[in-house]
C-alpha cells in the first residue's frame, strides 16, 4: 500500500505542478489536460477511496487467506496420502 501512495503523491505532485502552468496550455494540451483531469477526478473520488479501504481490510484478508492457504495445504497433504 505505501507504494500505491508514493505514486499517489507523485501523481498529485505533477498535477499540481501542471495546474501552475496551465495558462501556458494550448488548445491541444488544453483538451488533453481537461480528459486527464475528469480521470483524475474519477480516481479521486471513487478509485481512491476504495483502495483505502481495501488497505484498511487488508490485514483482516491477510490473516483470512493464510489460514484458507493452509487449510488448503493440509487438504492437498491429505489427498496425497491417500494416492
Amino acid at each position: 500500500m505505501k507504494d500505491f501512495e508514493s505514486m499517489v503523491k507523485n501523481l498529485e505532485q505533477s498535477r499540481d505542478e501542471l495546474k501552475l502552468q496551465a495558462h501556458l496550455f494550448n488548445a491541444e494540451v488544453k483538451d488533453e489536460w481537461d480528459q486527464l483531469e475528469n480521470k483524475w477526478e474519477h480516481f479521486a473520488s471513487e478509485v481512491r477511496p476504495a483502495i483505502r479501504a481495501a488497505g484498511e481490510a487488508k490485514e483482516n484478508i491477510s490473516e483470512a487467506n493464510k489460514l484458507l492457504m493452509e487449510e488448503i495445504r493440509e487438504g492437498f497433504k491429505k489427498v496425497k496420502a491417500k494416492l
